[in-house]
């Protein structure tokens, strides 16, 4: 079977735009604008790990919209902020990473 990764996306909570140019703390500790494009943050695979759903075809007649793992990581200072109050903090950064089967 051949896997094909490939990261797709970020999923910012908070909104991109203005968290990168307001002074958030963790955009600007992560992302980096270079020619007005985003770059990935490196070493999010050290980030905390949050979950990897699979949508099976054989629990969707057959023929699942995404059949590809989805790999979950949060930022450590927002996952340390969620444990003590159950709640996303501003800035929080949750990055997707897909993988195709």
């Amino acid at each position: 079977m051949r896997i094909d990764k490939y990261l797709t996306g970020l999923l910012i909570l908070a909104a991109l735009g203005s968290s990168l140019t307001s002074g958030s703390v963790s955009a600007k500790e992560y992302f980096t604008i270079k020619n007005n494009v985003l770059e990935r943050p490196t070493g999010f695979r050290e980030w905390v790990y949050v979950g990897t759903p699979l949508t099976p075809n054989d629990m969707n007649n057959g023929k699942a919209n995404f059949q590809e793992f989805h790999t979950v990581y949060i930022d450590p200072k927002s996952w340390e902020h969620w444990k003590k109050t159950g709640k996303f903090r501003d800035g929080a950064i949750l990055i997707k990473e897909m993988t195709s089967v």
